[in-house]
Order: structure tokens, then C-alpha cells, then sequence
């Protein structure tokens, strides 16, 4: 047990876990640098004080998260294709929200992990599980997921092998309640992944016997071939952003006036600070004998801080590889504009689905007739619809039909909807032609009888 411990402890102290903490802390908001940010002075003793005296803003951008949501949702935002629907289904009712989850968790985290768990999937994230690599090979063998509220409170791990988890914890008694010692437990004996059952004649359902999955069934997801944060390309420009935005705020609200003293030779930097503060509180001041206080306003130069921020903000959208709608909002823009807007976040999601395809060939491995399974995505994009839309119906003599309503539904973002709406057609459709051959046969009849009658009509004559 003291592996186990030992295994976490490891793995919160290693820079995966780390650049994974920070990266996070973004993505929610809690921007490192500008939630510590602080004005300071140095005294005439040379020591670095804090200035309380002026305003110090903390602003965050949310540009990490706003980027990575795009990256995932581009890719994994209309759920994953496979060959057929009973396939999907055999992969749990949430398959599609598991995976998308997964996929955030690697662009922030920069890996998560995909649980096979007998019936349907289950995600982890870098910080909560330990990854157990082969040293020779570097595949996955082992790992250990972990839950701890408070470094003060119970801790709870499950560790997870080839042949069987075990589940471990400290400060938890067997029967779940709390322990008054800080003690490690064993309160799962190691045990096979899947239960063998059947019925018995009483109606009961039995364990008859327990088996394993064919290899380790938890496959990383990472965010990219390299295996490195995808944040580590943004984070200083991030600071950059937030030091841009908040020094300019700092300033407006100082409205850059500086105080002019004359006379004040015998006078230390607490006195004139005690002076400032009068002002600032009473807007009045009192100088000394032969003194005088003069303001004076600086400009401050916001169109050029705002110049910076935009370059900052294209930086960043440019080394994240993500897809800028200022770049494309102005006038009427077409198809051409826009895919050419698209091609960095297209390159991004290209390396990403090669590891989420990476992790499905694993994962496909463990779960019966699903091993020769390729999946498939419909990327999420802009476009000019109505240029879509006429694009469409001028190829569908060509493409036909069905490939032109699958272009019209994607533009619309309804491509989940391209069954219900083909089969809706083809009713109609059906309806249509019915009601045709009706009318036909309607008038068929009608010729037939005004033939007849005529007939008779010459035989009486």
C-alpha cells in the first residue's frame, strides 16, 4: 500500500501533472499571474513593498478554454460515426458524451483515459489517475485512480492491472464510514473486470465464474503526437493579455496624474505618501511652510494598448491553431474565405483525431465484434449557407440526392437529423406517388367509362 501512495505522490510532483494543474486552473478561470498579480515600490532602504495606494486589477481572459472547447467540439461536437447504429448502441448509452469529455480533458490536461467497464465507457483525467507505463515498450499496463477532497481528508485509489483492479484506502473503515486513524485498508481484494453470471432456476441471478479483458482495458487519449500541453504555446501570451488589460484599467482609474512637490526637500516618502493619501480621500491637501503640489496628467495611451491586445489575441488564435471569426466577419464572405479561415484549426483536429483514432483501435480491441470497427466524424463548420445551399442543388445531378441533402443538413447544422428528414421525404415522397397513380388510375377509369358509354350509345343507334 505504500506503493500506492508513494505512485501519487510521484506523479503529483512530475511536470505532466503539473503543466496539467496549470492548464486547468486557466481553463476555470483562475488565471495563475493575474490572480497573483500586485503593484509594488521600493523604499528609500532599498526593501520592495506592496502599494496599497493604487489600483490593482485582476481581469482574466478565458481565451484557453474558449480555444480548447473549439478544438474538441470542431472534431467531436457531433459525436462519433460508426459502421452501423447497434454497434454504437453496444457502446453504452452515453458513448458520444464520454468521448467528448475524454477529448476536452486531453486538450486542457493534455491526456485523459478511456475505461472499457464491461458494459459501457468511462474517462479519466491526468488529475486523478497515475499512468503505470512498460519501461521496455512504453505501453500502458497499470495505473491507479484516486479521490481525495482535501489533502486532509480520506483518501480512496483503485489500482488497476492486466488481471484485476484492487481498490485501497486510507482513513475509510471497511463498511465506508470514516476512520479515526489515517491507516491504509485494503477494502476490495483484487478481483477480475468481468463477472460471468447466469439465472438460476429460482429466478436468481448467480456469479459463475470471473475473466479478464485480453489486454489492460484503460487507453490514453492524448491531445497530440507529442505528448506535450497544448497550453504551453499560449501561456505567456495569456499573461501577456491579462497584464495588457489590466494595466490599462489601472491607469484609466489613476487617470495618470502625478504630483508635482516643490520645497519638499525635508520631506520622507511615507510624508508625501500621507499627503497623496489626503488628496485621494479628501480631495484637499495642506502643504508644509514654502511648499506647493502642482498636478499633472499623462495620456494615457489606450489605442495603443488596445493595438497590443489584438496582436496578442492573433498570436495566440494563430500558434493554438484556431479558427478566428474576427478574421472573417466583415462583408459578405464566401465558402472560399471562410475554408481558408479554417485550414490552421483543420490542421489542428487532423493531428487530434489521429489520437482519438489511435485510442479507438485500442479500445475496439477489448469489445467483441468490434475489432475491424473504423469510426468516423462530421466536423463542425461555418459556411455561407445560401452559397452552400445552391453549391448543393447544382451538384445533386451528379452527387445525387442524398449526398446534396447531407451538404444542405450539415450547413444547417442538423446532420444528426439527416434519418429523420430522409425518412420524412421518402413518405412524402411515397405519398406523392400515390396520390399520382391515384389520380392516373382516376383517370384511366374515367376514359374507360366514357369509351362504354359511347359504345352503347352507337349500338342503340
Amino acid at each position: 500500500m505504500q506503493f500506492i501512495r508513494s505512485a501519487i505522490n510521484d506523479h503529483k510532483n512530475s511536470d505532466l501533472y503539473r503543466d496539467a494543474d496549470i492548464a486547468n486552473k486557466y481553463a476555470t478561470g483562475h488565471n495563475v499571474e493575474a490572480e497573483h498579480r500586485e503593484k509594488v515600490y521600493i523604499d528609500l532602504m532599498g526593501v520592495t513593498r506592496r502599494n496599497n495606494a493604487v489600483p490593482c486589477h485582476r481581469l482574466k481572459t478565458n481565451l484557453f478554454k474558449i480555444l480548447a472547447v473549439q478544438r474538441n467540439s470542431f472534431l467531436l461536437g457531433n459525436g462519433v460515426t460508426l459502421s452501423s447504429e447497434q454497434k454504437k448502441k453496444a457502446l453504452g448509452d452515453n458513448f458520444d458524451n464520454v468521448v467528448y469529455n475524454a477529448g476536452y480533458a486531453a486538450v486542457i490536461k493534455t491526456v485523459s483515459y478511456l475505461y472499457w467497464n464491461n458494459d459501457h465507457l468511462e474517462s479519466f483525467d491526468n488529475l486523478n489517475f497515475v499512468s503505470l507505463f512498460d519501461e521496455t515498450n512504453a505501453a500502458l499496463r497499470a495505473g491507479i485512480r484516486w479521490w481525495q477532497i482535501a489533502p486532509n481528508k480520506p483518501l480512496r485509489a483503485t489500482l488497476y492491472e492486466e488481471d484485476g483492479y484492487t481498490e485501497y484506502a486510507w482513513g475509510i473503515n471497511e463498511d465506508g464510514t470514516v476512520a479515526k486513524d489515517n491507516e491504509g485498508r485494503v477494502i476490495v481484494e483484487k478481483r477480475p473486470y468481468k463477472l460471468i453470471t447466469q439465472q438460476a432456476p429460482s429466478g436468481e441471478v448467480e456469479i459463475v465464474d470471473f475473466e479478464n479483458y485480453p489486454s489492460f482495458p484503460i487507453v490514453p487519449l492524448w491531445a497530440n503526437r507529442d505528448k506535450t500541453s497544448p497550453f504551453e504555446c499560449i501561456h505567456d501570451i495569456i499573461d501577456a493579455m491579462d497584464e495588457n488589460a489590466n494595466s490599462v484599467n489601472d491607469d484609466l482609474t489613476e487617470s495618470q496624474i502625478y504630483w508635482l512637490f516643490q520645497n519638499a526637500d525635508g520631506s520622507d516618502v511615507e510624508q508625501l505618501g500621507q499627503v497623496l493619501r489626503q488628496i485621494r480621500d479628501n480631495h484637499v491637501v495642506a502643504p508644509g511652510y514654502n511648499q506647493t503640489v502642482e498636478p499633472h496628467t499623462i495620456q494615457v495611451p489606450v489605442a495603443e494598448r488596445q493595438t497590443e491586445y489584438a496582436r496578442l489575441r492573433a498570436q495566440a488564435y494563430e500558434n493554438f491553431q484556431g479558427f478566428d471569426v474576427d478574421a472573417i466577419k466583415s462583408g459578405n464572405v464566401v465558402n472560399a474565405q471562410i475554408e481558408a479561415a479554417y485550414e490552421p484549426l483543420n490542421h489542428a483536429a487532423d493531428e487530434f483525431e489521429f489520437c482519438v483514432l489511435d485510442c479507438f483501435n485500442r479500445l475496439f480491441k477489448l469489445i467483441p465484434n468490434m475489432d475491424n470497427e473504423k469510426a468516423t466524424f462530421t466536423r463542425s463548420m461555418m459556411s455561407n449557407r445560401s452559397e452552400t445551399i445552391q453549391n448543393a442543388n447544382a451538384a445533386a445531378a451528379i452527387t445525387g440526392a442524398d449526398y446534396a441533402r447531407e451538404k444542405i443538413m450539415t450547413a444547417f447544422g442538423d446532420i444528426d437529423r439527416i434519418n429523420e428528414v430522409t425518412k420524412q421525404m421518402q413518405a412524402e415522397e411515397q405519398e406523392m406517388t400515390s396520390a399520382y397513380l391515384n389520380k392516373l388510375n382516376e383517370l384511366a377509369k374515367s376514359q374507360r367509362d366514357a369509351s362504354n358509354q359511347k359504345s352503347e350509345d352507337n349500338i342503340e343507334e
